[in-house]
């Protein structure tokens, strides 16, 4: 009996290191961090006043495109000020911004016409 609680044990230990194990780094619900799903592209849906996810993970000098889909009912946009990025997207509609960061550190985005209300989020480029 003893020996099958050691093995039990182990088998959830082992699980519980391969379930922390994964391809990309992905949370998922509101204010989670998304990596690149493909070579360099990332999803960003916008709703309401919202972006999600509101962190993504990107690679410093790699071409990265990013996907905005606007789930939401009105006009929002995707800036990334150090980066020359400005793109609106209609409500139902998609748009694709593609750029390089040039350095690790942290890249602010945000919505400019919602950034007041909190639309905002980061890009941890390493």
């Amino acid at each position: 009996m003893r020996r099958l609680s050691v093995v039990l044990a182990c088998a959830i230990g082992v699980l519980g290191v391969l379930g922390a194990c994964g391809s990309g780094s992905e949370k998922s619900s509101s204010g989670s961090v998304k990596s690149s799903s493909g070579p360099g592209e990332l999803t960003l849906n916008a709703t309401d006043n919202a972006f999600q996810p509101t962190q993504l993970g990107a690679q410093a000098g790699q071409k990265i495109t990013v996907v905005l889909k606007n789930d939401g009912a009105t006009l929002h946009n995707f800036s990334i000020d150090a980066v020359g990025v400005n793109k609106d997207v209609e409500a139902g509609k998609k748009a694709t911004v593609t750029f390089s960061p040039p350095s690790a550190g942290t890249l602010s985005f945000y919505c400019r016409y919602h950034q007041a209300l909190g639309m905002t989020g980061t890009i941890a480029v390493s």
